[in-house]
Parts: structure tokens; C-alpha cells; sequence
């Protein structure tokens, strides 16, 4: 068997989800080396795939392609999800060393040395990275000659570090989540599967395929300490709210009948926090799991009276939206206090296709920040975001759907906006779900034409279209020739007419300084049009190389989303991709270029924002610039700066 590096690894699942040719200077680009070393690195590939009998395409002026049945393509990402089918990296190597000295709670550098297959001395470089890890989470790591390695700390702490590092490090690509269950007997994963699935049965609810996951390895790693006598412990203040709750009896009663153990009160609480910390993907309607929280149904009341006054809808009569967001807001807000990590894989992507939503969400959310004394990060406001598109789109569209089942593994947000966006996309379709996929099997005796997933799924007899949760252009022309910018485009123009967010008076002078303006730019391709507008950015301090990479990236993958006004990309990207200081450019060329690989929207002027936090109106007050009067058409054809530095939001006056 061939070994793969972790680059080369990662070039061939870009080829396994690649629909059209990609050349070597795009794919040098992406991973920023040489193409030279692509070209090594794709020989290595060609090599790696012959024993899967796949051929690896490379034409010249066309680029690389894999011709490959889908049969195939899941059978080598199933491959490649096995770590043992490429080289173990320092960063991989550091989670594992990591979690194994949590697992073991004693062992030394010749075990850990063994267990890897490296040498002992190997093991010693890498203690300073566990280290600095483990202290992370205020776990220390104790070294001594008779007791060997040990982490020493709160046992609340150790198991957070334990939770918090195994999700970062399938976050991060460095460890797979079939790694991590192996370190586990089979007989303790399946009684925490049995003992999950009876909690959700008694409060009638299904959690996140995700969050299924998380669970199953905290019950394990629970277990795995109460065996070696470690206990949780919780000042009674804090645990006394929880000790004549209905869910505190019945869970304390479901562990018993299922592991044979009586729990110690504090375990039950610690047991307690993690599942009402879990994301819900399905709940009864009109009922709220758990005990209902005051805040959360206060919280989502003002959100929806906040937004109504901007978008002139009554939210607070979309029951489907109140529930919804007031179940997520729950397991947020306990998550929020618990000083648990808050994580969105989807947060850049909504803010790059639903930028009006997420602003309209942001700044509905400042008064409620204040009247409560907390700041939800960005991927918070970006899943209460997700909830309010969903509604929003409720509102907009219409149509009846015919048959399909819907498999969603991610939490309720995700959820609820996937099957919106088939139902506006695909009105002619009915949609069951979504469901889980551990609730799948419950399903198969349903009658439907195929399967839209949001993880990949092998069921015989049906075809399974997997898709991403936001519908990505290429998985909406898989599943109607509809295309997707045009949809996007609609609900942007109405936002943009409907929301107002910001009455004050500005000048392009005002948002982007004379240095950096350039007019009659001449670029060969939108690449270079992204790396010439941030120039002035990076020459004066705002931002750095690693920003206009993320632009880019961003992109490569997402399509050309921030084109939503005609010819005017605004680019962006997250504020912890190398950004300095608030601050914008812009590039005015003298003729359009092609933006973006895959579809070719044209474009002329080019701003780059760059923000050190989620807060910033530039993007709205630029906008609101842009779509008054004859400004875009000035911006166009003006030869000098100055010409353009008074044009303003007129209408604001």
C-alpha cells in the first residue's frame, strides 16, 4: 500500500469532490507550495489510486481529473478516514499522545513509545506540546520516576480537557472519530448508544448525529474514570437546582438499568449538563426538552420582536421558528455558561451567503447582550442566523413537495435550514424529515424516490444525493437545473430593500481612504484582482498575507456569493485569517473579468473588507453606498479618485 502524506491526502479528497477539471496552479495556490511539489505530490496519488484501479486524468491545458465511479469514491474516503493509510503528522501525533495519557491516567514515555510505534525519545520532544495543551483546560501533566506520566487536576477539568481536545482534534482533521471510539471496549459503546437512545425516548427527542457521538465517548471516558475512582464534584449551590428535577430522577434511574451502577448525585448532575449541552436535531412541537428555561423563551420573544421591526414580518406567529430557536437557545445558553466551546462548522459560509441575515441577527442581538450582560461569539449569532433564514424563507416562498427523505447529521439549526432550502428550491419536491441518521432504519418502510443526505450513505435500492446543509450550486443543479445564484440573488435584493439597519449619513471617503483606492486596474484573473485590491491593506498594517490567502480560499469553495450586486465583488473573510485593524480597498478595473472557477459572473470593482471583530457596519453602510442612485455607474467610469470620495447614502439624510 502506497502511503500518502497529510497534503497528499488532502489534494485527493479535493480531486474525490472536484465536478470539473482543476489545474496544478490552482491546486499550488491552494496549499501554497511549488507546483513543482504538486506535480510530485499527484504522482504519488496516481500511484496510490492504481491499486484501486482508478485513473488519475491529466491534460494539458485542461488540467487533473479523476475518473471514478461513486461506488469508488466512497470506498477510498472510507480508506483514507484510516490512519494507518498515511504518514501520522506532529500535530496527529500530539492529539493521540494527548488523549492516551487521559485514557491511561498512568503510563510512561517506553508505553506511549510502544503504543505509536516512535521512539522514546520521540515521545519526550512531543510532552511540551501535551503540555501546553492540557494547560489549556487547567490540567497539568505530572512526571514521576515510580508513578510515570500523569494528568493532575480538577477531575471536572480533566474530563472537559478529555471532551474538548477530541472534538478539536476531528475539527482540525488530525484525529477520526472511528480512532478515538476504538480506544473504547465495544461492550461500554454500546451500553452508552442503549443508554442514550432511552433518554431520548423519554423525553421524546433525538439529538444531533453529532452530538450523538460527543455523548458516546463522554459516557465512555465517564465510565472509564468512575472504574479507576475518580468522581465529580460539584459545590451544592450548583447542584442544587438540578437534584429534584424529573430529568435528574429518570436519567439517574436509566444509567442504573442499563450500566448496573448507582450514580453519586454529582455524576448524575455532570451526566445531566453534557446531554442538556447536546444539540437537538428533532423535539415535540410546541414542548421545549428538558426543564423549560425562562431565558431562553425570554431571549427568543425579543429576537423576534427586534427583527420584526427591520423585516416587517411577525416571527413571533411562526411557531415551527419560536420553538425552534427557543430549544437551540436552551442548549446555548447552558453551553455559554458552562464555559463550554460554542462551535459552527457552518459560521463562514452563512456569513458569506446570508450576509444580510447575519448582520440583521447581529444587531438584533446587541440589545439583548446588554440587557443580559453577555456576548455570544460569532458561531452563536451565526446558528441564530441559520433559524431566522429558515423563518424568513417561510415567508417568502411557497409550494407544496412531493418525495424525498431528508437525512441531516448536524443540530436543529442545520436541520431546519437544509429542509427550507429544498423547499423553496425544489418546490415540485415533498421532503420527509429530516431525520438522524440513527433514525434511519425507522424510515426505510416510508415510501420516496431517493435520498438527500448531508453525510455520505450507501441504501440499497436508492440513490443518495449528498448535499451540503446550505445546498451548494453544483448539488442544486444535481437536483433540479435551478440555479442557485439567481435564488440567492432574489432574496438579496428583497433584504436589501426591506432592511434598513443603518439611517446614518456616509461618504465612500469615510469607509475607504484615498490610499487605498486604485482605479484602472488590469488584472489577468480574479485571483490577481483579490491580491492587487488588498495590496494597500497589507503595505499600511491591516492586514497580513494569511488574509488575502482566506479570500481566495474562500472563494475556491464557497463560488462567487459575494457578487450579489451586479459587477461588485465584496470580499472578506474571518476576522482570525490574519486581520490587523478594521479597514477597506478598493480596485476598480477598466474592463470585467471572469470571477470565480465555476461560474463565470463578471465583475468590475472589487472591495476587500477586513474586520478584527463580527461587529463591524462597514459591510452595510458600503452597501447602502452602492445601491444609491447612479453610484455604481460613477464608481465605473470615474478617471480620478476624487471624483468618488463624496458618493453617499443620500437617503439617509
Amino acid at each position: 500500500m502506497i502511503s500518502l502524506t497529510k497534503r497528499q491526502m488532502d489534494i485527493l479528497k479535493q480531486l474525490l469532490g472536484q465536478a470539473d477539471y482543476i489545474n496544478v496552479k490552482q491546486l499550488a495556490e491552494l496549499y501554497e507550495v511549488s507546483e513543482r511539489t504538486i506535480r510530485y505530490d499527484l504522482d504519488f496519488i496516481e500511484s496510490f489510486l492504481k491499486e484501486y484501479d482508478v485513473t488519475l486524468i491529466r491534460k494539458p491545458g485542461k488540467g487533473i481529473y479523476l475518473e471514478i465511479s461513486p461506488e469508488k469514491t466512497s470506498r477510498i474516503i472510507n480508506e483514507l478516514l484510516q490512519l494507518n493509510h498515511y504518514v501520522v503528522t506532529k500535530k496527529d501525533l500530539i492529539y493521540m499522545l494527548s488523549i492516551q495519557i487521559l485514557l491511561e491516567q498512568n503510563t510512561t514515555l517506553e508505553s506511549l513509545g510502544e503504543t505509536f510505534q516512535i521512539s522514546k525519545n520521540r515521545v519526550f520532544q512531543y510532552m511540551e506540546n501535551v503540555e501546553e495543551l492540557f494547560n489549556q483546560y487547567g490540567v497539568k501533566v505530572e512526571k514521576k520516576p515510580s508513578r510515570g506520566i500523569s494528568p493532575v487536576g480538577n477531575e471536572l477539568d480533566i474530563r472537559n480537557a478529555f471532551a474538548s481536545l477530541f472534538n478539536e482534534a476531528i475539527t482540525l482533521s488530525a484525529l477520526s472519530k472511528q480512532y478515538i471510539f476504538q480506544q473504547f471496549d465495544e461492550e461500554l459503546l454500546h451500553l452508552s448508544k442503549r443508554f442514550t437512545k432511552d433518554f431520548e425516548n423519554h423525553l421524546s427527542i433525538q439529538f444531533s448525529d453529532d452530538s450523538l457521538d460527543e455523548l458516546y465517548l463522554i459516557l465512555c471516558f465517564q465510565h472509564t474514570r468512575l472504574q479507576r475512582g475518580y468522581i465529580a464534584d460539584y459545590p451544592f449551590v450548583e447542584k442544587k437546582e438540578f437534584l429534584k428535577t424529573k430529568d435528574f430522577q429518570q436519567l439517574k434511574e436509566i444509567y442504573q438499568s442499563i450500566f448496573h451502577i448507582t450514580l453519586e448525585d454529582d455524576e448524575v448532575v455532570y451526566l445531566l449538563k453534557q446531554v442538556k449541552g447536546a444539540k437537538v436535531s428533532v423535539y415535540p412541537i410546541g414542548d421545549v426538552p428538558f426543564s423549560k428555561q425562562e431565558d431562553a423563551y425570554q431571549i427568543t420573544y425579543l429576537f423576534a420582536t427586534e427583527v420584526e421591526k427591520r423585516l416587517g414580518i411577525n416571527f413571533k406567529q411562526d411557531l415551527e421558528f419560536m420553538n425552534g430557536l427557543m430549544v437551540h437557545l436552551q442548549v446555548a445558553l447552558h453551553r455559554l455558561f458552562n464555559h463550554q466551546k460554542i462551535e459552527n462548522p457552518l459560521t463562514e459560509q452563512v456569513k458569506y451567503k446570508y450576509r444580510f441575515i447575519f448582520e440583521i441577527t447581529r444587531k438584533a442581538l446587541l440589545k439583548i447582550e446588554e440587557l443580559y450582560h453577555f456576548q455570544l461569539p460569532e458561531e452563536e449569532i451565526a446558528y441564530i442566523a441559520m433559524h431566522l433564514g429558515a423563518s424568513y424563507e417561510r415567508h417568502s416562498f411557497s409550494g407544496y413537495m412531493p418525495t424525498a427523505l431528508v437525512v441531516c447529521g448536524s443540530g436543529l439549526a442545520t436541520s431546519s435550514l437544509l429542509a427550507t432550502r429544498l423547499k423553496i428550491m425544489l418546490p415540485e419536491l415533498k421532503a420527509f424529515g429530516p431525520i438522524s441518521m440513527s433514525n434511519l432504519d425507522q424510515y426505510m418502510d416510508q415510501e420516496f424516490d431517493f435520498i438527500i443526505s448531508t453525510v455520505p450513505l450507501t441504501i440499497k435500492d436508492y440513490e443518495v444525493v449528498v448535499v451540503n446543509p446550505l445546498l451548494e450550486p453544483e448539488e442544486l443543479m444535481t437536483l433540479k437545473k435551478l440555479v442557485f445564484k439567481k435564488t440567492y440573488q432574489k432574496q438579496m435584493d428583497e433584504l436589501i430593500r426591506t432592511e434598513l439597519p443603518l439611517k446614518d449619513y456616509h461618504e465612500l471617503g469615510d469607509l475607504i481612504p484615498m490610499n487605498h483606492i486604485q482605479l484602472h486596474g488590469d488584472v489577468d484573473s480574479w485571483r490577481n484582482a483579490i491580491r492587487l485590491a488588498s495590496q494597500s491593506l497589507i503595505e499600511n498594517g491591516f492586514i497580513t498575507n494569511q488574509y488575502t490567502h482566506a479570500m481566495i480560499r474562500a472563494v475556491e469553495e464557497l463560488g462567487p456569493y459575494m457578487v450579489f450586486i451586479p459587477e461588485v465583488a465584496i470580499v472578506h473573510a474571518s476576522s482570525k485569517e490574519g486581520v490587523l485593524k478594521d479597514g477597506a480597498s478598493l480596485l476598480a478595473l477598466d474592463k470585467p473579468i471572469p470571477f470565480g472557477d465555476s461560474e463565470k459572473v463578471m465583475v468590475q470593482l472589487i472591495f476587500v473588507i477586513c474586520s478584527t471583530m463580527s461587529e463591524s457596519d462597514l459591510f452595510i453602510q458600503l452597501v447602502q453606498i452602492l445601491e444609491e442612485n447612479n453610484n455604481l455607474e460613477i464608481l465605473k467610469s470615474s478617471k480620478r479618485i476624487q471624483e468618488i470620495l463624496k458618493l453617499n447614502n443620500e437617503t439617509a439624510r
